[in-house]
């Protein structure tokens, strides 16, 4: 404006109008970003049931579930146990840091065995739930079980039932 008055009745009118389509078209740009997320989410189910239905063994199946987990969460850890031949033993199956740094560490913890009962792991699966409640665990808690812990600031543990029995779990975490 070159002069300094006051905004008379129209000018009003037009900041109004203004602003009311401002609005209208972030609503939109949202309801376009949700569409886009829902499409890439449908996609991502798409590709990993192709690839489920392509394994055979478990070891295959866990890889699967870890890479479509890792891309679907902004998670930079996963691992996948299953249940061992002994009652109330685990095992992982398959575990992997998107971290450079600790993708050595990975690969010495596939097949490490562990009790069920020492860590998030059995207690997701005893009570057949999501644990922890949030992504944040206590310190004293263990994921595994206690010196087979990953250095994570957010974790979720996502049991594996099968005909209501445990089977396994799937680990998703973040160090950040």
């Amino acid at each position: 404006r070159i002069e300094g008055g006051p905004f008379d009745k129209s000018h009003i009118e037009i900041m109004e109008t203004f602003s009311e389509e401002i609005l209208r078209v972030i609503q939109v740009e949202r309801i376009l970003g949700e569409m886009n997320r829902e499409k890439n989410r449908t996609e991502w189910f798409l590709r990993a049931s192709r690839a489920f239905n392509k394994t055979r063994t478990v070891t295959e199946v866990a890889e699967v579930a870890i890479e479509f987990a890792l891309r679907v969460t902004d998670a930079d850890f996963a691992a996948f146990t299953v249940a061992g031949d002994v009652d109330g033993e685990m095992s992982i199956a398959a575990l992997q840091w998107l971290d450079a740094d600790r993708r050595e560490e990975s690969h010495q913890w596939v097949g490490e065995r562990f009790k069920a009962e020492d860590g998030l792991v059995g207690a997701a699966i005893k009570s057949r739930h999501a644990l922890p409640h949030g992504t944040n665990r206590a310190r004293n808690q263990s994921i595994f079980a206690p010196g087979l812990d990953p250095d994570l600031e957010a974790v979720k543990v996502l049991p594996l039932l099968w005909n209501e029995q445990g089977v396994g779990a799937l680990v998703v975490g973040s160090a950040r």
